[in-house]
């Protein structure tokens, strides 16, 4: 089978838990893409894994949206609708059979609606 795991890649611990489950499915044999955005992505790169980058909101972003107690500015509409078509386009091309997702809010929309 085909998996891609995708997550919010600017933080270690939702990489990490991804990584444990990618292991064992290349363990039974499966096939596993991570993609995000984030400089821990590279962590799944360098235990062997496929990576993608997509794109995603800056580490800058939500500093200043957690600063500013304006959290609703964390995600802006056109942001949204350009992550899920980055994500639409990545399974499209790739053909997972099985989406896994930590912590990308929009990963579930997509994979919902992949075709």
């Amino acid at each position: 089978m085909r998996f891609v795991a995708i997550g919010n890649a600017h933080a270690l611990a939702h990489v990490s838990r991804l990584l444990e489950v990618a292991r064992e499915l290349r363990a039974r044999g499966h096939e596993v893409l991570f993609a995000g955005l984030g400089k821990y992505l590279g962590v799944a790169e360098a235990d062997g894994f496929a990576v993608r980058e997509l794109p995603y909101i800056s580490v800058e972003q939500v500093v200043r949206a957690v600063r500013s107690q304006r959290l609703w500015e964390l995600y802006p509409r056109r942001q949204l609708d350009e992550y899920v078509a980055a994500e639409l386009a990545l399974f499209r091309e790739y053909r997972p059979d099985l989406v896994l997702i930590d912590n990308r809010p929009t990963a579930r929309t997509s994979a919902e609606h992949r075709d």
